[in-house]
């Protein structure tokens, strides 16, 4: 009679075999652990949040009726350009007016398509003289 050969270990198992003698996660083990951050990462955040809430007193929140004061950004910026007179570079803004780069240059941005300033060259700005006078800072 012929003999059976013994059957080979398949090399999955004996991958397997290997990864669990010497304790080395699987990715299994691993997309559990990744889970496990994602569920603490969210409990820090809703905890952070929490912290500064106050829950003795909920805020109201306020309503601006009324006219509102002349000193709003586009104002502001529009003052500065007017105190330094001739032409003025955005980092000379930013650094009088202490804004951030994307909100100063909305603000330019709006300043420039309503005919308040006129832009000379890349970065570079000038105030046009209004004729009306300082009535027309607040339609702004």
């Amino acid at each position: 009679m012929a003999r059976k050969k013994a059957a080979r270990p398949v090399l999955s198992d004996l991958i397997e075999q290997v990864l669990d003698q010497h304790d080395i996660p699987k990715r299994k083990d691993l997309t559990d652990l990744m889970g496990r951050m994602i569920q603490l990462e969210n409990l820090l955040k809703q905890i952070h949040l929490t912290v500064g809430m106050d829950t003795a007193s909920p805020r109201k929140s306020s309503s601006r009726k009324g006219k509102r004061s002349g000193l709003n950004a586009g104002n502001v910026v529009l003052s500065v350009m007017r105190e330094h007179g001739g032409l003025i570079e955005f980092k000379e803004i930013r650094e009088k007016t202490g804004y951030d780069d994307k909100k100063l240059r909305n603000i330019v941005f709006r300043l420039y398509k309503t005919g308040k300033i006129h832009r000379e060259k890349r970065g570079t700005y000038r105030v046009i003289t209004d004729t009306i006078g300082e009535d027309s800072l607040e339609s702004l």
